[in-house]
């Protein structure tokens, strides 16, 4: 009976990793995270001396922060999730390595963004 489920999860994993859903997913993660960047400023600039309050600004750098956490973490998700469906074959094309390589480097910078 538990061969049998664990059988079927693999089989949704599988479905799950090469969907188009989560395809889209990514492509919408990417695209908010380039829209968190473009927004991030420093209180000192020019976009930065526009707010009203620092407790403003304060607010608004810890969205940003959050944000880029969240798809940090969404992001190490699905990799950890095509690794563990495809294994080290998910490895052999240029833009899979690519991934892999640019994840690392977001993992590594996860705790220094508190």
């Amino acid at each position: 009976r538990v061969l049998l489920w664990w059988l079927q999860s693999g089989r949704r994993l599988r479905r799950l990793a090469a969907s188009k859903a989560l395809e889209r997913a990514s492509l919408l993660g990417i695209l908010v995270g380039i829209i968190l960047l473009a927004a991030e400023h420093d209180r000192r600039s020019a976009p930065g001396r526009m707010w009203s309050s620092d407790s403003l600004y304060q607010r608004f750098h810890a969205v940003l922060v959050g944000g880029n956490i969240a798809l940090g973490i969404f992001f190490m998700a699905e990799l950890a999730l095509k690794l563990g469906v495809f294994g080290i074959k998910y490895l052999y094309g240029p833009f899979e390595l690519l991934d892999v390589v640019v994840v690392g480097v977001g993992a590594y910078q996860l705790p220094s963004m508190y």
